[in-house]
């Protein structure tokens, strides 16, 4: 980590950084991630991250496979508070979170930092190295 990086409470994640297997930034809206099967890294599985400017909304991950990664499975970052839009409306349901935060052991599986209205459901976590 660098000292000009912007993290999110506690260094949880990184904003902006290419550290996970697949990142999308600026505005990435009306996407689709199924069945897909992140593995095997010392980064994040996923990652959706939101500019100052910009946010993403109205993404779908379902039936994927997070396990084996060093930091998060699923990282969902809208701007900074005071910035834009929060970022809105995702459905995340039916996902596997296994050995996530084998390298950051203050990873969650799942982060979520200024989103709202998003529906999570029917996901599967095990053996984790932090519950928050």
């Amino acid at each position: 980590m660098k000292e000009d990086d912007v993290t999110i409470q506690h260094d949880w994640a990184v904003v902006n950084k290419k550290d996970a297997i697949i990142r999308f930034s600026e505005s990435c809206n009306n996407n689709h991630i199924r069945n897909c099967k992140f593995m095997n890294s010392n980064g994040s599985g996923l990652n959706f991250s939101s500019t100052n400017n910009s946010s993403s909304n109205n993404n779908h991950i379902y039936k994927c496979l997070f396990k084996n990664l060093g930091k998060s499975g699923l990282c969902i970052l809208g701007p900074s508070p005071g910035y834009g839009p929060n970022s809105l409306n995702h459905y995340i349901y039916s996902n596997i979170f296994e050995n996530c935060g084998l390298y950051k052991g203050a990873s969650s599986a799942l982060i979520l930092d200024q989103v709202n209205s998003s529906y999570i459901f029917a996901n599967y976590f095990k053996n984790l190295e932090f519950t928050a």
